[in-house]
C-alpha cells in the first residue's frame, strides 16, 4: 500500500481503503454527485464505491492498485485513485480524485496530490496521468494546469443517454510542483 507523509490540517488523515470503507466511499461519492454526472452523464449509482476497490486490477497487480481516503474525523471528506505501474514502467495513472463540496477550494485535493507525488517520486515513478478527466470541468483544468500538468490529448466521447464530453489525457513530471501565476 501507498503511504503518504502528507502534512493536512486538524484531524485529518490519508489512508488505504479497505472494504470496510465502503459505506463511507459510497456516501462520498453521493455527496459528489456532481463528478459523476460530469464526467459520466449520470447520477452516482448505488455500486460505484464497491466497483472502485475492482477498477483497474484487469491492468495491474493488486499491490499496483491505490485506493486512498482523506479522513475528518470520522468523515471521509476525500478520495482517491490511482494505479501504480501502468500503462507502462514509471509511469502511475490517476483515475479518480474527488473532494467533498464543503471541503474544495481548500487545499485539500491539492495537499493529497503533492503529498502522493512525493511517494511516488521516491519509488522511481517519474510520471503522472490522468486519462478520464473531461475539458468541461474547467475548475479542475486550471487545477491540474497549476499542478503541472500538460494536455496531451483530446477526444469527443459518448457518455450516457448519447451526451458527449472531451476526453482529456493530461501528464506531469513528479514530484508535482505548484506552478506560480505568471499575471499574463
Amino acid at each position: 500500500m501507498v503511504s503518504l507523509n502528507v502534512m493536512l490540517s486538524g484531524s485529518q488523515q490519508v489512508r488505504p481503503l479497505e472494504s470496510d470503507d465502503g459505506p463511507a466511499l459510497q456516501d462520498l461519492l453521493e455527496r459528489c454527485d456532481d463528478y459523476s454526472r460530469l464526467s459520466f452523464g449520470i447520477p452516482t449509482g448505488s455500486a460505484d464505491a464497491q466497483s472502485q476497490f475492482l477498477e483497474g486490477l484487469q491492468y495491474v497487480p493488486e499491490e499496483c492498485k491505490h485506493l486512498l481516503g482523506c479522513y475528518s474525523g470520522d468523515r471521509m471528506v476525500a478520495a482517491v485513485d490511482l494505479l501504480e505501474q501502468y500503462p507502462e514502467h514509471g509511469t502511475a495513472v490517476l483515475g479518480m480524485v474527488v473532494v467533498e463540496p464543503e471541503s474544495r477550494g481548500r487545499g485539500l485535493g491539492t495537499g493529497i496530490l503533492l503529498g502522493l507525488s512525493a511517494e511516488l517520486a521516491g519509488r522511481g515513478i517519474g510520471r503522472l496521468r490522468v486519462d478520464c478527466h473531461v475539458a468541461e470541468n474547467t475548475e479542475a483544468v486550471r487545477w491540474l494546469e497549476r499542478l503541472g500538468f500538460e494536455e496531451l490529448s483530446r477526444a469527443e466521447i459518448t457518455v450516457a443517454a448519447g451526451q458527449t464530453r472531451t476526453r482529456v489525457l493530461w501528464m506531469a513530471e513528479l514530484p508535482l510542483r505548484i506552478k506560480e501565476d505568471t499575471g499574463s
